[in-house]
Order: structure tokens, then C-alpha cells, then sequence
């Protein structure tokens, strides 16, 4: 007995620490959600996700002073002490000894916080990922933890952020397994699984939501409309967003290369100018972006206002990544991927390919908001039951499928792009 008890002690140990981590993930996220409207809305007088009513003069500045402000506050640093986001995460996770650094936390809280209240084109999800990472080191030093156990807190904190984020707390534990390729034995999954569901539990419980509304097939009639006429348009959709995928991360890595010839401020004064200029295009690339996500899941923008849309948030963004800004890169994919799906909704498109099917904006930008995900995180599976655990039908998770699937094999085998976090983004 008392081996069966010393055998099973650090897989309670690891499973309750996985639930405190979930706790305090929940917490965390509450808390970069509250002081984002907060500060959004003393900024633009809305919350966040109504960033794009800032225009004209606003529009110009607020993304430049937040960049100069952190430009100043952090120049003097180190390049190691200004790493941040998922990929300064997976860099950790890979170490011998998988630390998170204290200091790095503080850098993405103030600096990821700052530059998207200002309206710095980004994501919010890197940012808590790495925050939440951090709660490793704030887990009770009795628990002991060997370096396995926290990488799996590690993934622990990956799959609560993001299955809290879509409200599915088995598609955060899918990302987490997938994005790192590290499986961690059966106490680490059940930790996983544990600390996805509590932080998810207790995140609904703090913001009054279960699900993200704009994680929900937007018409439902799309279940009746015949399958095999809805395939033609799903390989296009997929072959569009393979192909945007690449162009994302050719961009990156054109600003990436700038990122050890000009200092930090500098870096950061480019990225400002950068999304002020694409916002003078389209004021809805600044910040999250959520608004303008959820108008172009409903359909009620034209496609040629989307297209304008994809182009100024793509540069912005991709110039914000490759310049190491402290923000992350997930409301964009999803918002890029959105836009490219959104296209073939479009009556004009439609007649111009010469497709049978109803003009379902929406939906083909819900596809394609899953398959960029894919493409640019290299996540299949998580892409292939997110849309399993939403579209409702056999008929639209087969298109979704169709979707995801051409994406990503036309990513790996068309384009040959690499890993959105092997392009040289972070050293």
C-alpha cells in the first residue's frame, strides 16, 4: 500500500498543481481583459472592441506614443530581458532546466498591455500565455516539481489561455500538445485537462460567458445546402488562406531582418508608424480587431472593404511581430483568416468563379478563420475539432475539413513556408 501511495503522489501532486494553475490563469486573464477595456476606454472613450471608431488624428498618434513609450521604458534592456510571447515560451519549455524568468513576465505585462491599449495592431493571447506560463513560478516550492512536471505546467497554461479564449477547453489542450510536440504521460494530460476545464469554469463564471460568440457557425442553414457543391469553393478558400498564410510570414520576415540593425526604440517607433499609417486605411486593424471579426462573421461587409481590411492588418501585424513588439499574433490570424474566407461569400466573387453556391459569407470566413490558425501555428487537429465541436453538421465539418486540410497541405507542400515561430522572429 504504501508504494501504491508513494507511486501515486506525484500524480496528485502534478494534478492539483495543474488545477492552481488553472486557477490562477483564470484570474489572470480577467484581470488583462478588465484593464484592456479599461484603459481602451479612456483612451477612445469605448472599449476595446470598438477601437475602430478612433480616426483622423487619434488614429495617427495613439499607436506611435504607446511604441515610444515602451520604446523608452524598455531600450536600455537587454535583448534577452525583452523576449516575451509564445515563442519565449517555447524557447523556455525546450530548455534543460524550464524556468520562466520573472522579469520577462513584467516586460510582456506592462509592454504587451501598453502598446495594445494604444492600439498597436496584435493579440492578446501571446501575452497571456506567457503570463500564465509564469505561474509556475508562483506554485507552493514544497510541491517539488521535477522539470517534466513543469513543462507539463507549462501546457497546463498554453491549453487553459487558449481553450478559455474559444470557450473549448479540449481544443486548448489539443494546441498545447500540437504546438509543442511533447507529450507528457498520462498524469500530465489528466493536469492538462484539469487545469483547461477549471480555468475555463472559473473564467465563465468571472465574465458571465461560456462560449466567445464569434466561435459559432454564423448560418445555420449552411448544414442543409448540398456537401459536394460546397467542396469547390472549401478547396479555394484553403488554397486562398495557404497563400496569405505565406505571404504573412514573408512579410515578417522582411521586417524581421531590421531587428538587429535599429535599437529597441526604434523598432518600436517603426512598428507605431507602421499601424498609424494602416490605420489611416482602415481604422478596424488597431487593437484586438474583435469588432470588426464579429462584422465580418456576420457578413455585412462588402468584400472589397474586406480586402483592404486583410492588406492593412497583415502588414501591421506582420510588421509588429517581425519588430518584436510584446504583443501576440492570434486575434490576427483569426481575423486574416476570416477576411480570406470571407471573399467567396461575396455575390461578385461568386459570379466571377462561376460557383453554383449561395453567397454564405460568414461561414466561409468561419472556416477560414480555423484554417489560418492551422497554417500559421502548424496545428491541424486543433483547427479540424474546433470546427468538429462548433459547425453542428456532418455537412459543414466535411467543407470545414476540406478547408483546413488544402490549407495546410498547401502550406507544407506548395509554399513550403516554414513555422510562424521558426521564421526567425525571436533568437
Amino acid at each position: 500500500m504504501s508504494r501504491l501511495v508513494s507511486q501515486a503522489r506525484p500524480t496528485v501532486v502534478l494534478i492539483l498543481a495543474g488545477i492552481l494553475l488553472g486557477c490562477l490563469t483564470a484570474l489572470m486573464m480577467l484581470l488583462v481583459n478588465f484593464t484592456l477595456e479599461t484603459f481602451a476606454g479612456w483612451l477612445a472613450g469605448l472599449s476595446q472592441n470598438r477601437m475602430r471608431s478612433m480616426a483622423g488624428t487619434l488614429s495617427i498618434l495613439a499607436p506611435i506614443a504607446g511604441a515610444l513609450t515602451i520604446g523608452w521604458l524598455f531600450n536600455r534592456m537587454p535583448e534577452s530581458g525583452r523576449q516575451s510571447g509564445v515563442s519565449h515560451i517555447l524557447m523556455i519549455f525546450r530548455q534543460k532546466s524550464p524556468r520562466v524568468p520573472l522579469r520577462n513576465a513584467w516586460v510582456q505585462a506592462v509592454g504587451g498591455m501598453t502598446m495594445l491599449s494604444s492600439g498597436i495592431s496584435g493579440g492578446s493571447l501571446g501575452p497571456m500565455i506567457h503570463l500564465a506560463s509564469a505561474g509556475t513560478r508562483l506554485l507552493p516550492s514544497r510541491l517539488t516539481l521535477s522539470d517534466d512536471q513543469i513543462r507539463a505546467l507549462i501546457l497546463c497554461a498554453i491549453a487553459t489561455v487558449v481553450g478559455t479564449i474559444f470557450g473549448l477547453p479540449l481544443v486548448g489542450v489539443v494546441f498545447a500538445l500540437e504546438l509543442t510536440l511533447f507529450i507528457p504521460g498520462i498524469a500530465g494530460i489528466l493536469a492538462i485537462l484539469a487545469s483547461s476545464l477549471v480555468g475555463n469554469y472559473l473564467y465563465a463564471l468571472g465574465s458571465g460567458r461560456l462560449m466567445n460568440k464569434s466561435m459559432s457557425v454564423p448560418n445555420p442553414e449552411f448544414a442543409h445546402l448540398p456537401v459536394l457543391d460546397l467542396l469547390v469553393p472549401a478547396a479555394y478558400v484553403g488554397m486562398t488562406v495557404a497563400a496569405t498564410g505565406f505571404l504573412f510570414l514573408a512579410v515578417t520576415r522582411l521586417f524581421s531582418a531590421r531587428r538587429l540593425i535599429y535599437p529597441f526604440w526604434i523598432r518600436a517607433l517603426i512598428a507605431g508608424i507602421v499601424t498609424s499609417a494602416m490605420a489611416l486605411i482602415d481604422p478596424g486593424i488597431m487593437g484586438l480587431g474583435l469588432a470588426q471579426l464579429d462584422a465580418i462573421l456576420e457578413g455585412s461587409i462588402v468584400w472589397q472593404a474586406a480586402l483592404v481590411f486583410l492588406i492593412a492588418k497583415l502588414v501591421a501585424s506582420a510588421a509588429c511581430l517581425g519588430l518584436l513588439m510584446p504583443v501576440g499574433i492570434f486575434a490576427p490570424a483569426l481575423l486574416i483568416g476570416a477576411a480570406c474566407g470571407s471573399f467567396f461569400g461575396a455575390p461578385e466573387v461568386k459570379e466571377m468563379i462561376a460557383l453554383s453556391v449561395p453567397p454564405l459569407a460568414g461561414n466561409y470566413a468561419f472556416f477560414g478563420m480555423w484554417a489560418m490558425v492551422a497554417v500559421l501555428f502548424r496545428t491541424p487537429l486543433m483547427a479540424l475539432l474546433g470546427c468538429a465541436l462548433t459547425v453542428g453538421s456532418l455537412n459543414a465539418f466535411l467543407v470545414s475539413g476540406v478547408v483546413v486540410l488544402t490549407a495546410f497541405a498547401a502550406t507544407r507542400y506548395i509554399f513550403r513556408a516554414g513555422r510562424l515561430y521558426g521564421v526567425g522572429v525571436r533568437p
